[in-house]
């Protein structure tokens, strides 16, 4: 009898027992890739996305789950809260989960992406400040002497400097916008269902 209630025990757990239980599934998950297939990212649900939609606003939050083609992040809401120290300390009022279609995200800012227009940006206008501080200093030094603000020397000197600003100018340009949409990535859903 007892070897009886030991195996059908066995049985019905066994079918209770899953291998694969359902919460343990896969994820879906989001994958940036460049027009030729190549994976640049890939987003799964718990990780940090920066993105902008459609309309032009930038969202950037932990991604809290993806399923039937929508990505739900989490944002929160923080106040500082004082202490009997003086001080203040950060509290987390609430949090709540909005889902966005992904075909409603332009663009995800990878954070090779933000790394590189963040410092190419600078360095143009670094440039641009240069190049068009030297160019009025010189001319308004070679002025002050009484000499053609653009002959000899000063020519040359010219010329470096209005290469240098039009180089910060370019890096400018071109780094500047998260919102274009790039012509040599697209987004896509890999469903795992």
């Amino acid at each position: 009898m007892l070897k009886l209630l030991t195996t059908l025990c066995c049985l019905l757990f066994s079918l209770y027992g899953s291998a694969q239980p359902d919460h343990n599934r896969m994820s879906d998950y989001i994958s940036v890739k460049k027009k030729n297939g190549r994976t640049i990212d890939n987003y799964y649900p718990g990780m940090q996305i920066n993105f902008i939609t459609a309309d032009g606003i930038q969202y950037e939050g932990p991604i809290d789950h993806i399923k039937n083609d929508s990505i739900f992040v989490q944002f929160f809401q923080v106040l500082k809260r004082p202490t009997i120290w003086g001080t203040y300390i950060p509290d987390t009022i609430k949090n709540y989960t909005i889902p966005y279609y992904y075909k409603d995200i332009k663009n995800i800012v990878t954070s090779r992406t933000l790394k590189r227009r963040g410092y190419l940006n600078t360095l143009g206008a670094i440039l641009k400040i240069g190049g068009g501080g030297y160019a009025i200093l010189s001319i308004v030094n070679s002025l002050g002497r009484k000499e053609a603000p653009f002959a000899g020397q000063n020519g040359t000197n010219l010329a470096i400097a209005a290469g240098v600003f039009g180089a910060g100018y370019y890096m400018g340009q071109k780094f500047k916008s998260f919102n274009k949409i790039s012509k040599r990535s697209k987004i896509v859903y890999v469903n795992m269902q």
